[in-house]
């Protein structure tokens, strides 16, 4: 519960255009904008809006720095958040 007052877990994402939620996976590639390699991102998903054509990604990040200001992900966002919470009361995580 904790994580849902602090994150927002992301299926499809948002158009970025017109905000439509019609959004379909298109395809994966690498990180190429200084963001993306800044945050670390390990792949960036590519999803087109079925209502007006553009295009959104989602970059998968995994500096925690950045999770903790884009606060959006999934399995492996909230994992690497949770090692950095588990991390910061003194346990040991890998």
């Amino acid at each position: 519960r904790y994580f849902q007052s602090i994150m927002t877990w992301v299926n499809n994402p948002p158009c970025q255009s017109c905000s439509s939620t019609s959004t379909t996976f298109t395809t994966t590639r690498g990180p190429e904008t200084p963001d993306e390699h800044q945050g670390q991102a390990s792949r960036v998903e590519v999803y087109t809006c079925a209502d007006c054509g553009a295009t959104t990604t989602f970059p998968r990040y995994n500096s925690v720095r950045t999770l903790l200001h884009t606060k959006r992900g999934r399995c492996g966002e909230y994992a690497n958040l949770f090692g950095l919470l588990c991390r910061s009361v003194g346990f040991e995580t890998r």
